[in-house]
């Protein structure tokens, strides 16, 4: 198949924009965008209990033309 990287990765468009899930002690903020001509999706995210930031951290999706496959790499503040 030759689809280009911007057909592959066409299926996760949905995640692009604003997203927050909480409850009464977590809150967790994630925010993605398209990125190098939609060759990327960039996702940056934090997690905060009780209003205090916790952890937060990047996530990066494309896709890998050896394996022919979506992959991600997430690279955190700890």
């Amino acid at each position: 198949d030759t689809l280009s990287t911007n057909e592959q990765l066409r299926e996760l468009g949905w995640m692009i924009g604003k997203w927050i899930d909480k409850d009464d002690a977590v809150q967790i903020e994630t925010e993605c965008q398209w990125i190098l001509n939609h060759r990327f999706i960039d996702c940056n995210f934090k997690v905060s209990f009780e209003g205090k930031e916790n952890f937060s951290g990047k996530q990066l999706i494309g896709w890998d033309p050896d394996k022919m496959q979506i992959r991600s790499w997430i690279y955190d503040s700890d």
